[in-house]
């Protein structure tokens, strides 16, 4: 079964592919590393490449060290700092397509959990149990 929270990509740098994989487990190590939540932290980065700023330069190392960890275990987050200073385009693309792979809900959690929800006409979720307008019964249940 696939994953709505998995994004990879490749990309060259300096004679070598690698291999970025966004999914559940960076997502959640990039938490410990930011301190605070990655989907934010993502929707940042993709508001601001949307509107044509640079995103936050910690943000973008935690992305791009977490998703090429696990596919080369031997890479430094120093390495990982100079690759993506090194303005290489190729670096820029696999970044880009990783995130863009994820379809992470795009949104301001805040938001939306203050927005209040729509009032029902119904008042219930399920089929009416009585007619509209119907009394309301008299008999009272045995307690036997």
């Amino acid at each position: 079964m696939g994953n709505a929270y998995e994004g990879t990509s490749s990309f060259e740098y300096g004679g070598e592919t690698y291999r970025m994989t966004l999914n559940n487990r960076i997502l959640i190590d990039m938490e410990d590393v930011l301190g605070y939540s990655s989907l934010d932290a993502i929707e940042e980065t993709k508001q601001a490449i949307a509107q044509g700023m640079n995103p936050k330069l910690k943000v973008m190392i935690a992305i791009l060290y977490a998703s090429l960890v696990r596919n080369h275990p031997g890479i430094t987050e120093d390495f990982v700092i100079d690759m993506a200073m090194s303005g290489d385009p190729e670096v820029k693309k696999g970044i880009s397509a990783a995130m863009k792979a994820t379809d992470i809900p795009v949104g301001n959690a805040k938001a939306a959990a203050e927005t209040p929800e729509p009032e029902s006409k119904s008042g219930g979720a399920g089929k009416a149990s009585t007619k509209p307008g119907a009394k309301r019964g008299s008999r009272t249940k045995s307690s036997s």
